[in-house]
């Protein structure tokens, strides 16, 4: 949710910037972007391991790299019938 309301702010900033009245595409992709940006340059050839590795389990590996991930809110763990592992949407290998 953090990331998100930070998302939609920096978006109203850059419309405004750009003297729009509203946020449109090119703001949206912009923000998302960086936040990618952000979250890849703390990523080690490891920490990609470990990401590559909770995309195909949706679980969490046991050893330092997941716990920094964790801790970090790169890996993200959340609770329905059981507790699983995502990791941050930022990071999507989908293109904006």
């Amino acid at each position: 949710m953090r990331d998100f309301i930070r998302l939609i702010q920096n978006a109203a900033n850059y419309a405004q910037m750009n003297g729009k009245e509203r946020i449109e595409t090119t703001e949206a992709s912009e923000v998302l972007n960086d936040l990618r940006r952000q979250l890849s340059a703390l990523l080690t050839p490891k920490y990609q391991t470990v990401l590559d590795n909770v995309r195909a389990t949706q679980d969490r590996t046991d050893n330092d790299e997941c716990d920094d991930l964790l801790r970090n809110n790169i890996v993200l763990s959340y609770v329905n019938d059981d507790i699983w592992y995502h990791v941050h949407s930022g990071l999507s290998k989908k293109p904006w």
